[in-house]
């Protein structure tokens, strides 16, 4: 009889398969969809100050413009959007299909006021970059101290 080391790493990965079986085979009895089709895309964003602005950048590969909406209202900024299937498959010789599609919705809370009618959004190359002024009090502003002796 050959000797097999035992790995807790290996059977809690197979408790993970199963527990991930499980839960896929329960979604899709209970809603008729996949996992895949159930979570929601959300695009990656980076959000910065540049010190007179916050700028913030969405990536949104395969969105046309059209189909992308940017609001503000108080501080907090809305982007919309939604991704499409470029052309429907007629054959189902797929072997693989990973690419989420559907509607999306991105919420932050800026940090600070922003000027309203100074907003700018650009889209290129799959990426909405939003600039959003400082109102003037938002600014970050040196304040030079007094040496007394």
């Amino acid at each position: 009889m050959a000797v097999v080391r035992w790995s807790p790493w290996r059977e809690i990965e197979r408790l993970r398969r199963i527990m991930e079986d499980a839960f896929d085979e329960f979604l899709t009895e209970t809603t008729g969809r996949t996992k895949k089709e159930t979570f929601e895309l959300a695009p990656p964003m980076d959000v910065y100050d540049t010190g007179d602005r916050i700028v913030v950048k969405v990536e949104l590969p395969g969105v046309k413009k059209e189909d992308v909406e940017v609001t503000v209202k108080g501080r907090e900024l809305v982007i919309k959007g939604e991704k499409r299937k470029e052309e429907e498959q007629k054959d189902e010789n797929y072997y693989c299909s990973e690419r989420i599609y559907g509607k999306f919705v991105r919420a932050i809370t800026l940090p600070v006021d922003v000027k309203m009618n100074e907003i700018k959004a650009t889209f290129r190359n799959g990426v909405l970059e939003v600039e959003l002024p400082k109102v003037e009090e938002a600014r970050a502003r040196e304040i030079k101290i007094e040496v007394v002796e």
